[in-house]
Order: structure tokens, then sequence, then C-alpha cells
């Protein structure tokens, strides 16, 4: 009798299993194997394993490419990055492209130190366009020269 409710309350607690559900959902069919022969059954946390931890001078976020860029450099990054959208709007009035450009540039304001929010990145971006429509305006004879 004791054996027979064990097993009425593994039935209850497990969710009924169905053939229009996806297979590795908890309802669908293979949903117990996916338990059984996971890597990821066993839910751990790694995280303060000290044989995972980097000593620190083999931190790599303390590298080069992973300590972020000063406001200084990513502001003369952000002119370059944003000069080819100037040039093309100098010249042809619109610009089509440069989406990619953007794209780059929001990663790099992304790795800033210290961390820049949304509202300083469009300001960024506003500034560095102002300034070398600026720029390029200022030296027109030099970019016909270079196209």
């Amino acid at each position: 009798q004791q054996q027979q409710q064990q097993q009425e309350q593994q039935q209850q607690s497990q969710p009924e299993l169905t053939e229009d559900k996806p297979f590795f959902s908890e309802e669908g069919r293979g949903s117990q194997t996916l338990l059984q022969q996971s890597v990821f059954r066993d839910d751990k946390d790694y995280r303060d394993n000290p044989f995972l931890k980097l000593p620190p001078k083999d931190d790599p976020s303390t590298s080069w490419p992973y300590r972020g860029f000063d406001h200084a450099t990513l502001d003369r990054l952000a002119s370059i990055s944003v000069a080819g959208v100037c040039a093309e709007i100098l010249a042809f009035g619109t610009a089509e492209g440069g989406y990619a450009d953007f794209a780059q540039l929001r990663e790099l304001f992304q790795s800033a130190e210290p961390e820049l929010d949304e509202g300083a990145m469009d300001n960024r971006i506003r500034y560095s366009l102002g300034f070398v429509m600026g720029q390029l305006r200022r030296h027109l004879g030099a970019l016909d020269e270079l196209v």
C-alpha cells in the first residue's frame, strides 16, 4: 500500500506526457531522456570553483582588448567610424549604407570604461557626425582629391 502511494505521488508530480508537445519539453515524451542523459542534468554553479579560477595575472579582462576603451579613444574611433557616412552625405546628399559602421560603433561604446548609458552613446554619435561633417566641409578639396 505504501509503495502504491509513492507511485501515485510520482505520477502526480510528473507532467502528463503527450504526443503533441515538443519531444524534449517537460510535457514531451523525451523529457525523462533529457534529464537522464544530458550533461546539464545536474544544475551546478561552477563560478566559485577554485580550480576554474584564473590567477589575477592571467585574467583576460585586464589585457588590452578586454579592459575597455577610455572616452578619448572612443571619440576618435567614433569620428573615424562615421566619416564614410558623412562623406556619402556630402557627395550624394544622402547616405544609403553605414549600418555596419554604426553597429560596430555601438559595440565599441559598450566596451567603454567607465560605462556609457544609451543617452551618452547617442550624444557621442551626434557629436561625431557634426564634428566630421564640419571637418569634411572645411577640407572639401582634399576629399575631392581623395575620391
